[in-house]
């Protein structure tokens, strides 16, 4: 497990650190790698505020990212969240992050 972890929520100040993230995520399932399209889509979930990104950082090194996406469930009649998006970079894993950022 990896000490000295932070969990921060992304604002437009990380925008480059989730957008990163986000594009070596949409790789790692196989996508193309287009970080133009990677960094407009982030900067819009920010600017709009529909998802909450939450950024890991080890020594001031963005680790990886977790998407929550907002919702509503009909049989509870409440909100809800849903977790789409999780991704820590190899070189990261097994480490713990994941399941600091869960």
């Amino acid at each position: 497990m990896v000490d000295q972890v932070s969990i921060a929520r992304a604002t437009s100040e990380q925008l480059d650190a989730a957008a990163l993230l986000f594009a070596s995520y949409r790789q790692f399932y196989g996508l193309a790698d287009n970080e133009t399209e990677s960094r407009k889509f982030i900067q819009e979930r920010l600017e709009k505020q529909d998802s909450a990104i939450f950024i890991a950082y080890h020594q001031q090194q963005a680790c990886g990212f977790v998407q929550l996406y907002f919702s509503f469930s009909s049989l509870s009649i409440s909100p809800t969240i849903i977790l789409n998006d999780l991704y820590v970079p190899v070189s990261h894993r097994q480490k713990g992050i994941a399941t600091q950022l869960m």
